[in-house]
């Protein structure tokens, strides 16, 4: 049986996007242990994966903006929240 997940990512449901959650399939980067793709509808894509250093994520908003806020994208914390990955903090 195929299935596949979908997120919703947004603080309400008219402030968000859906997003398909597909895990990354080897062979995988060697410092890469895993990861997923986020695939929104418009066909924008993420990738958090995780390495030696821990969760990261290919966004803007994790890539710019997390050293000033110390924290994780909206991303790495959905992943988190359904049980997906564990974050070390």
């Amino acid at each position: 049986m195929i299935s596949q997940l979908y997120l919703f990512i947004g603080r309400t449901l008219t402030d968000g996007d859906y997003y398909r959650v597909e895990r990354l399939k080897p062979p995988l980067d060697s410092e890469v242990r895993h990861g997923f793709t986020l695939t929104k509808r418009t066909g924008e894509q993420h990738t958090v994966a995780q390495n030696i250093y821990g969760w990261g994520c290919s966004c803007g908003d994790f890539t710019f903006r997390r050293d000033k806020r110390g924290d994780v994208c909206k991303h790495i914390a959905s992943l988190e929240a359904v049980g997906l990955i564990e974050v070390q903090t």
